[in-house]
């Protein structure tokens, strides 16, 4: 999609080149991947925050500047790190253009399990003709000294797999913003220059948020959207100005692969709530059960000192 404005200083008309781009954030729970976006879409990192784990997919955009006549619009997919082995996690990586491994450097594991995430995403893409930039992303390097994935081996997977190479906090916001510049760049085809790299290049930018399931202030019931069949890209509502940026936009709709994505990630977000009520339903039973066979053992023992006293 491009936009026209007007350049005061020339009174000519200068076209801006307006790309989308979707970028996958892949990775076990709670190695960052969330924090990382919010990080990189707001610029904020909660440390009072409790940890909530991503049920399926929350779905985050944010518009940079990349130079006078390019901006890129990128959709960055929050894939909840339990979505591993299930079905819906093609059509989730389905029409990616940048797909982030995340790990935590504290956690070995999430390291080892990305081979799992690489094989997920080989299967997706196999027989595509167009591949998406991976890149490996080594999380929470501000508690270096509990570091237990060494960076030769992190070297050693992005070399073996193809990816760039990057070590980030989500908490300090340290190498984060130059990271998804480089990304929005190599998908944009701009040289990325180090002026860009050593300020915050998304500082202007705007961005829009939306977790899947959860109200949006001052915009329409996107579940309602995704999940009414009447619904169509035509009769979605529409951005005035490209700035915008919502997920809910005419231009992002018309992607069919995001329409099935929050579909499947809603129908997700219903059943774990649906499970939880169960378990807790499951577990009110059972104490119930519990406290009435407790209750049945304390008069057994009342009646049986009861007998004994008789007989005395």
């Amino acid at each position: 999609m491009s936009k026209k404005r007007k350049d005061d200083s020339d009174s000519e008309d200068e076209e801006i080149d307006i790309k989308q781009h979707k970028v996958i954030f892949l990775g076990d729970g709670a190695v960052g991947k969330t924090s990382l976006i919010l990080r990189f879409v707001q610029n904020r990192f909660d440390p009072d925050h409790k940890y909530k784990q991503t049920i399926g997919l929350d779905f985050f955009m944010k518009q940079q500047q990349l130079n006078k006549t390019k901006q890129a619009v990128l959709q960055c997919w929050d894939i909840g790190g339990q979505t591993i082995g299930q079905k819906m996690i093609k059509s989730y990586l389905r029409g990616a253009h940048a797909i982030l491994f995340v790990y935590d450097i504290t956690n070995p594991s999430s390291f080892k399990n990305l081979k799992q995430w690489k094989i997920f995403v080989d299967e997706v893409f196999k027989a595509s003709d167009s591949q998406p930039i991976l890149a490996l992303v080594g999380n929470k390097v501000d508690i270096e000294y509990q570091r237990e994935v060494s960076e030769e081996k992190h070297n050693k997977f992005a070399k073996k797999h193809n990816m760039n190479r990057y070590f980030t906090s989500a908490l300090t916001g340290q190498n984060v913003a130059p990271m998804m510049l480089r990304v929005a760049c190599q998908l944009s085809g701009v040289k990325v220059t180090s002026t860009q790299l050593e300020t915050d290049s998304s500082a202007p930018a705007v961005a829009a948020i939306h977790r899947f399931g959860e109200p949006v202030e001052s915009s329409p019931d996107v579940e309602q959207l995704a999940l009414s069949s009447s619904s169509s890209p035509s009769s979605l509502p529409s951005s005035s100005s490209a700035q915008s940026a919502l997920p809910y936009s005419k231009g992002t709709w018309k992607d069919a692969d995001l329409r099935a994505a929050m579909i499947d990630s809603l129908k997700d977000k219903k059943d774990a709530k649906k499970k939880k009520k169960k378990n807790l339903d499951q577990t009110e039973k059972k104490n119930e059960a519990k406290s009435k066979e407790d209750s049945h053992i304390e008069k057994t023992e009342e009646q049986q000192k009861s007998e004994k006293c008789i007989i005395l």
